[in-house]
């Protein structure tokens, strides 16, 4: 099978660069997985970087026994036209150099089948090339590029705005099949962005190798260190992960002269905006540079509690390593595992981080406590990796087998 994707720089073979967010981590997974299915695959990578140049350049960057990679520069004028736009324009009309490149790429290579990991505009790009190359079109929707695009409005024009969210609701019109992580995700994506046919829709949840993680095998449940609670936070510095209610819980424990103490592995931007709220988080969050999968595993083995306060995410990975690290974890109702936490007697861990207050009381409430193990049972079972990558071959051999009907 030829599979054709969006890729990472941090994924190319050999790259010293741990992956970073949930797509990049699936994609380097998935890719191991296939090196060691009995049935032979190709991955055929793009990746995407923009610059100030005036015409796109693509160029094959790595080729090896089962790999192959791109590089697409393109002109961040082009994305410039987009996000700014006065008033509706044809995106197609921008980027048809682009979009015709990496369909005379899917050409020449025999690609059989495109996976769209996650979205964005670039891999609006893929979508377009794709249907014009009359590939099947797989996506994963890791996020909602929409509640993402509400998240940074002031960063784009009302057209713009507009036009991107369009390019999303294009989506249910051109994919073969659309996956998402959990119901919570498909339920949003149909309320707020597009209606896709029900026979195109497949529930495919995120992978984690539980079994790599030593904890998972000898869990250490439950946490009793109340007299010196350590809270940990594993997120990329962005506006949707609610770094505020972090700071302001922060704030209200030190406050009240709690022995809790705030570790948060992420990266603040050496920028000038909001200086005063990134010098406040400096203060009282302790901050961790980023970490690999031995060092994710650490962190959580040494935290008595994760929490992940997110105004939305669909998957947080950080939830399921802290399943497998023996650690609890508490969630926003913001995020998607809320569902399993509803499900399997776990409410008490839903909290609600808007009132650091009402935050308090709720993490009070479930010190000390060990998280339902049928929850941890049927999040080990629902997402484990053979299991799930397995889902995605079915998915993609027959999606090539029915459009070969055609």
């Amino acid at each position: 099978m030829i599979i054709f994707s969006n890729e990472y720089l941090s994924n190319l073979p050999k790259s010293k660069h741990p992956a970073k967010g949930g797509p990049a981590n699936f994609a380097k997974r998935f890719k191991k997985f296939l090196k060691g299915d009995k049935t032979k695959h190709r991955w055929i990578g793009i990746i995407f970087q923009c610059s100030q140049i005036t015409a796109p350049k693509l160029k094959k960057i790595l080729t090896s026994n089962q790999e192959t990679y791109y590089l697409l520069n393109l002109p961040r004028d082009w994305f410039k036209e987009i996000e700014q736009a006065k008033k509706p324009i044809n995106p197609e009309k921008i980027f048809a150099p682009a979009i015709n490149s990496i369909a005379r790429i899917l050409t020449k290579s025999k690609s059989e089948i495109v996976f769209l990991n996650g979205y964005a505009l670039t891999n609006w790009l893929i979508l377009r090339a794709a249907a014009q190359a009359n590939i099947p079109i797989a996506i994963q929707h890791a996020g909602i590029w929409t509640k993402e695009l509400e998240m940074y409005k002031d960063f784009f024009s009302s057209a713009g705005k507009k036009m991107m969210k369009e390019m999303e609701q294009e989506i249910s019109k051109l994919a073969s099949a659309e996956i998402f992580l959990n119901d919570f995700s498909r339920r949003f994506y149909v309320k707020n962005v597009a209606h896709p046919q029900k026979n195109k829709t497949h529930i495919i949840p995120l992978p984690l190798d539980f079994d790599n993680y030593y904890y998972s095998r000898h869990p250490r449940w439950p946490h009793n260190n109340i007299e010196n609670l350590e809270i940990g936070i594993i997120s990329r510095w962005d506006r949707i992960k609610n770094h505020e209610a972090i700071l302001a819980l922060a704030k209200e424990a030190s406050r009240r002269k709690l022995p809790w103490r705030f570790y948060a592995v992420t990266t603040i931007p050496d920028t000038s905006k909001k200086k005063q709220f990134k010098s406040a988080y400096r203060k009282y969050v302790k901050l961790v540079p980023p970490l690999d999968q031995k060092g994710v595993e650490k962190f959580c083995q040494l935290s008595d509690l994760i929490i992940v306060p997110s105004h939305f995410d669909v998957s947080p990975n950080v939830v399921l390593e802290s399943v497998a690290c023996g650690t609890p974890v508490a969630i926003s109702a913001n995020v998607g595992f809320v569902d399993d936490f509803k499900a399997y007697d776990s409410r008490d861990w839903i909290i609600d981080f808007s009132s650091p207050t009402k935050a308090i009381r709720a993490i009070n409430k479930i010190i000390g406590k060990k998280m339902s193990p049928t929850l941890v049972r049927n999040l080990k079972n629902k997402h484990k990796s053979s299991k799930v990558f397995k889902s995605y071959l079915r998915l993609f051999k027959k999606l090539i087998a029915d459009q070969k009907k055609k």
